[in-house]
């Protein structure tokens, strides 16, 4: 008799077992961020994609013809190779958003939306693709959202806050931020989490116009001390990015509130702890950043403002992490600030590793707007740097700048003469216990208080650097190397140590990324 309940105890349990694991097998089949495992509703017209659903996969492409689109809830989302166009996105939907996804459980991939129109009033987060990341939603928890071969082309994006108190998130693909919702069924309060991972891959924007205006409290007489604001051309900030381009987009951002600190790059706004970057190129943009706020908090000439920070690949980068295979070229970044501004060729405030980089051909130009000091009586830091404004102790390695022109002035009223003012490099601004090993400037041109071809610290590890002139400065005592050196490729990869496929060699020619 005891041997018969055991064997019946033991079937119990391995039944038990079986169906336990089935379900998870199958929830995984339905649900899980595996895109080989997907089973998706196949959609084809925009009137079946408006519907939504878990899973699903375009078979053509969608024109909405002008139309406005309702943003949708989506576990994983398969383009198929489509193109999804001329739809209209408002933040009348959302609330507190506007994108064309208001929720994604997993991954959206291989789409192409173009021509599509943003417009966003008084709320938080703006995107084509996804405003916000919400890790709770009626998929589930979620850990990891990834967007993968995912291109905007000619795409608009119009932000203007009235009045939102709110930090601002707003990028060409995702907005980011994270945003928690208190239940399945109350879209009313919501706090930021920082547990999700946002991860955008083999993707790019492309002219891409994007203008995000912040609070402006004169237009009411409000009395507002702002939050910051987080702008990209991929993204207001992410944990990832990897073979990524964003080419001749035209983005701008205005501050209109003290201690709204603007953060905008030509991929990402922030780029968080212990994010990463590989392969991305920023090419032929244009970032124009305005923060010309400030309020006279003394007898002296003592002032509260906002900071701006302003790069190539990323505003500001949080701690741990590599950037590689970079490349800046051929775009303009302009900051207009009543305070202080970090302008830097990969970032403005750098605190993650570089290796195999270049930044060529990009014009800086920094425009201090009042002559005074921060509230606590110090000197504004208004910096340009090749690589970047400002870091920590980082290392740079084998990467390069070459043909930018920086310029920081002073201009109290338009028309007026402008004197240079603050610091530029030709390539960074950092902290002198930074490690620098086979790092290069070749022609730049650099107008400011202080100059200098290289950095102007005293820089205490410094190996197998070069400059190719000393016009403005050479406080490191670098090595001159021959401009013919640079169009060599023996000898540049001899003294820099490029390596790696995605550079590219041709005679005559800087070594390029593609």
């Amino acid at each position: 008799m005891k041997t018969k309940k055991r064997k019946v105890g033991i079937i119990v349990a391995i039944v038990f077992i079986v169906v336990v694991l089935l379900g998870a097998l199958l929830f995984d089949f339905f649900y899980g961020n595996n895109q080989d495992k997907w089973v998706a509703k196949e959609v084809s017209t925009a009137a079946e994609l408006q519907k939504g659903g878990t899973n699903i996969k375009l078979t053509n492409d969608i024109d909405f013809g002008g139309e406005v689109f309702e943003a949708i809830e989506v576990n994983n989302f398969d383009g198929g190779g489509y193109t999804i166009s001329n739809a209209i996105i408002t933040s009348s939907q959302l609330l507190t958003a506007a994108s064309f996804f208001s929720c994604v459980g997993g991954t959206v991939q291989n789409v192409t939306f173009k021509n599509i129109t943003v417009s966003a009033e008084d709320v938080p987060y703006a995107a084509v693709v996804l405003a916000y990341p919400t890790q709770y939603s009626s998929f589930g928890t979620v850990d990891e959202i990834i967007f993968n071969n995912v291109h905007v082309i000619d795409c608009t994006i119009t932000l203007q806050q009235n009045g939102n108190e709110a930090t601002t998130y707003v990028g060409g693909i995702l907005g980011s931020g994270t945003a928690v919702r208190q239940s399945s069924t109350d879209n009313s309060f919501w706090h930021k989490s920082d547990d999700m991972k946002k991860i955008i891959r083999n993707s790019s924007v492309q002219n891409l116009q994007m203008t995000v205006n912040g609070f402006d409290p004169e237009s009411d007489g409000t009395y507002v001390i702002g939050e910051d604001i987080y702008v990209g051309g991929l993204s207001g900030s992410a944990d990832e990015i990897t073979n990524c381009k964003v080419t001749d987009c035209n983005i701008s951002v205005t501050s209109y509130q003290r201690f709204s600190d603007p953060y905008v790059g030509g991929a990402v706004g922030l780029l968080s702890n212990s994010g990463e970057s590989f392969g991305c190129i920023i090419k032929g943009n244009i970032l124009n950043v305005r923060a010309s706020n400030y309020r006279h908090v003394s007898l002296t000439n003592q002032y509260e403002t906002s900071t701006i920070y302003l790069g190539g690949l990323f505003g500001a980068s949080g701690s741990d992490g590599n950037i590689s295979y970079c490349n800046i070229d051929s775009n303009s970044f302009s900051a207009y600030c009543a305070g202080a501004y970090y302008l830097g060729g990969i970032g403005g405030s750098v605190s993650k590793n570089i290796s195999q980089s270049r930044v060529v051909n990009n014009t800086f130009n920094g425009v201090g707007l009042l002559d005074g000091e921060d509230k606590y009586g110090d000197p504004w830091t208004r910096n340009i740097g090749g690589i970047s404004a400002s870091s920590a102790v980082v290392t740079f390695s084998s990467s390069f700048t070459y043909g930018n022109t920086m310029k920081t002035i002073l201009s109290l009223d338009p028309g007026e003469s402008s004197d240079p003012t603050g610091s530029a490099v030709g390539f960074s601004k950092t902290n002198q216990s930074a490690i620098f090993i086979n790092c290069a400037t070749g022609i730049n041109e650099l107008e400011a208080g202080t100059t200098d071809e290289f950095a102007t610290a005293a820089l205490e590890n410094i190996t197998q650097c070069y400059v190719t002139q000393d016009i403005y400065g050479n406080e490191q005592q670098l090595t001159i190397i021959n401009e013919s050196d640079w169009l060599s490729q023996d000898s540049i990869v001899s003294l820099l140590k490029l390596s790696g496929d995605l550079w590219q060699f041709r005679s005559g020619a800087l070594p390029d990324i593609q």
